[in-house]
């Protein structure tokens, strides 16, 4: 079944935010501020949507990709501690708790 036009107009606003998310953070950096900001972002943009599980799961595979991509880059060992540990585990507390 194809998404109603009230459908359409609920989410809109949400894949725009992930849009802009993805692009602005799309190139990991080796710099503190640049992960805090994300994190922070991230933050926000799930209590602007009251914790919507879509946009919330979205952008932490967003996040993961940018790590990942930028661990890569970097020649990184990937398997080091997980840097953004604590922002999955509180947007998944988040998510949990909406349960």
């Amino acid at each position: 079944m194809v998404a109603t036009y009230q459908e359409i107009q609920t989410e809109r606003p949400i894949m725009t935010d992930i849009w802009e998310f993805r692009k602005k953070y799309y190139h990991g950096e080796n710099e503190y501020e640049f992960w805090a900001s994300m994190i922070r972002e991230a933050d926000d943009l799930c209590r602007r949507h009251k914790n919507n599980e879509f946009l919330c799961q979205m952008l932490l595979v967003c996040m993961g990709d940018t790590e990942d991509r930028w661990r890569k880059a970097s020649g990184l060992d990937f398997y080091r501690k997980d840097p953004l540990k604590s922002v999955y585990e509180s947007l998944q507390k988040r998510l949990q708790g909406r349960g």
